[in-house]
């Protein structure tokens, strides 16, 4: 069964507004997340897409996500 690599995004910074910058330092991801009301998420620098990302802030680490590939 092949395996999906789990990367842990970092918060780098938050702008006015609510955005926040995230960064992947295992392959350079990098995106804008915006939080509701206006929820979307802009990518600025690809990285592995295949990789399933995970994050948390404020001292919360989720658990790396558990993804079955079929």
């Amino acid at each position: 069964m092949p395996t999906i690599d789990s990367h842990q995004m970092e918060l780098v910074r938050t702008y006015p507004g609510e955005a926040e910058e995230w960064f992947c330092p295992t392959c350079g991801r990098r995106f804008l997340l915006y939080w509701p009301p206006n929820y979307a998420r802009q990518i600025l620098v690809q990285g592995d897409a295949s990789a399933a990302h995970s994050g948390g802030k404020d001292g919360v680490r989720p658990n790396p996500p558990k993804v079955n590939p079929d």
